[in-house]
Order: C-alpha cells, then structure tokens, then sequence
C-alpha cells in the first residue's frame, strides 16, 4: 500500500469549490453573463477571434472552451457513446444544457476530436432516477454463469468496467433479511432511494426484480446457471461466517449472507450516465489542436468537453473534477498570457 493520498474530498464538498472559485471570479473582476447561449466560434484566417451569442458578435483575444459534454444529445451519444445509448430508459443527471455545445463549435474550426465510445455510466437497476455511484456492500453481483466477479464496494467506474465484461449481463442478489434490514427511507442522497425496502417492493410489483422462493427458481427466472449461483452463494456466506471475503475481499462489515428465503434478484444495466469523455484535443497547456495536431490560434479548451483528458478508463470519483480545475486554470493563464500579446 503506498503512504501517499490519491484523492482528497475537499470541506464541503463540490458545492464549496464552485463557491470559493466564484468568489475568486468575482473579486478578480470578471463579469459572468448567465443564460447567454453561445452558437458559434468566430474564426479568422484559421484564428479564433471570438464568438456569436444571440446574433451578436462579441470579439475576443482568447476563447476558453469550457461548456461540459453531450450527456443530453441523443444524436452525439448516438455517434460518440454508441454502447450507453443503445441501453433503453437511460439518463442522466448532468445539467440539461449539456448538449454538446463546445463539441460542435471546435469541430466546426477544425478542432481535432478524440475519445470515441468511452465515458462513465453507472450501472442500476432502473427503479428511480436517484443517482447510485455508491450501491449497499451487501448487493452479490454475478453474471449470468452464477459467478462473482469483483469486490461489489471497488469505485463504480471499476464496477462498471467489469460488468460491460460479463456475458449475458449482471444481476444484484439478494435475500429477505437484507431487503427487510437495508436502507429504511428514500432520502434525497445518493443510492438514497434505490435500495429502500419500499423501493424493492416496487421493483417487484412492476417486474423489475426477480423473487423466488428458492435459488434454484431465482436462477430460472433470471436465465443464471443454477448449479454454479448455488456454489457462489454458499461460498459467499461462508465468508460471511467466517469474517472474510477470499475471493475478492469485500469488508465483512458490509458483508451479509444470502440464506432468508424469498430471493431477489435485480439486473442492474448502465443507464445514467454521468460523464462523456470525447471532445477536443488539447495540448498541454490547453491549447486546441486541428487535425494535424497544430494549434489552433485563440482557442483552448479545459473538462468534459475536453477529449484526450480522461484516458481509455475512468478509474475513480473525482478524476474528471481535478482535470477540470487542473486544466482549466492551465487554460485561462494560457488565454491570459495570449490576450496581453494581443496576438
């Protein structure tokens, strides 16, 4: 185990650093214009040079793309997402202005794009459109050849990983002491209101979640190979009795078998999509970059609009948040230094 940190949760939260960076915004003098849609980049001779809001044409030394991802555009998830918009019922949390602005604007200029198909979506049952990155440790997940295959507390983003790797799709399973015992209320925080006892119940009701009064009729229901769930679940409870995961070594204090019949099972699918990962490619100082990998002149680009920031994977919470305030201070000393050449 390495003595280092790799991730801080700041006091407060997200909440409290959008609050201290518009503090900052405002002190510094810069003048925020809310509710003014930006539909074109205004470009010179291959230079950016400003943009087009309303009609109006407002000139600039420096533009910093800045405008989040397409998480509500069913035409670029259609193009750029393929995998997550074919799941039927998905959705997202992400404002609803996250169209894919900044996305069309740089490829009109020449912008070069990457990051195709990757982006984060977090696997759930479908019963609500609470958001559920951090589901109850005590969920078994399988496939449906009846095996487990990762510790069900690893970061959604990994848990989500693994699944899209399962044949035939992945199912939750629990039993009637767990649904009874879980999580009592449907309170407005994440997983809130996913894995309430109520909320099952409705699951049930609407055919949602498997229940049967056996494994074995759980398995039938489900298309899970029988024979191998049964050899799983009693594995899994012998780690429960005996105070250890072996296989995958999930914290026995989340730990809770799976033996009080009625059994559930729910398919859990990747519908709410959290994050997209494909845009324009930057340089390292934030820079755009055209299809010849060139700068484009006054034009820099900083978060989810951004392409090559992410990576193949997103392996934890909060990875695309430091990227954004990374490259986004990155981005507007990069535009300031530009703007006082007045080049």
């Amino acid at each position: 185990m390495s003595p280092f940190r790799y991730s801080h949760q700041p006091a407060g939260g997200g909440q409290a650093v959008t609050a201290a960076l518009l503090m900052a915004a405002r002190r510094a003098g810069v003048e925020i214009a809310l509710g003014n849609r930006v539909t074109r980049l205004l470009a010179d001779g291959g230079r950016v040079r400003g943009v087009e809001s309303r009609g109006e044409h407002l000139s600039a030394y420096a533009v910093v793309l800045a405008s989040g991802g397409f998480a509500h555009s069913e035409e670029l998830l259609a193009q750029y997402y393929p995998g997550f918009a074919a799941e039927a019922g998905h959705w997202s949390p992400a404002a609803e202005t996250n169209v894919g602005d900044g996305l069309r604007m740089g490829r009109a200029v020449g912008a070069a794009i990457a990051g195709w198909n990757p982006g984060v979506a977090v696997l759930t049952p479908g019963l609500s459109r609470d958001r559920d990155p951090f589901p109850p440790g005590w969920l078994v997940y399988v496939n449906q050849h009846g095996q487990r295959f990762i510790n069900e507390c690893a970061p959604y983003s990994v848990i989500a990983l693994a699944a899209a790797r399962q044949p035939g799709g992945v199912w939750n399973i629990f039993d009637e002491a767990t649904r009874r015992d879980g999580p009592v209320s449907r309170e407005p925080t994440l997983s809130g209101g996913v894995w309430t006892a109520e909320a099952i119940a409705d699951g049930v009701r609407l055919g949602r979640i498997m229940r049967a009064g056996t494994l074995a009729d759980l398995a039938r229901q489900a298309g899970i190979d029988s024979a191998i769930l049964a050899r799983t679940i009693a594995r899994y409870n012998a780690g429960c009795d005996n105070g250890g995961d072996r296989e995958f070594l999930k914290g026995p204090a989340v730990m809770r078998p799976v033996r009080e019949p009625p059994f559930y099972a729910a398919q859990v699918r990747p519908l709410a999509m959290s994050l997209t990962c494909h845009g324009a490619k930057i340089h390292p100082d934030a820079r755009v970059l055209d299809t010849r990998s060139e700068t484009i002149p006054g034009l820099f680009a900083a978060g989810e609009v951004v392409g090559n920031l992410i990576g193949e994977h997103y392996l934890g919470g909060g990875k695309a948040v430091g990227g954004a305030l990374t490259f986004g201070r990155i981005a507007g000393r990069s535009a300031a230094r530009l703007a006082a050449r007045r080049l």
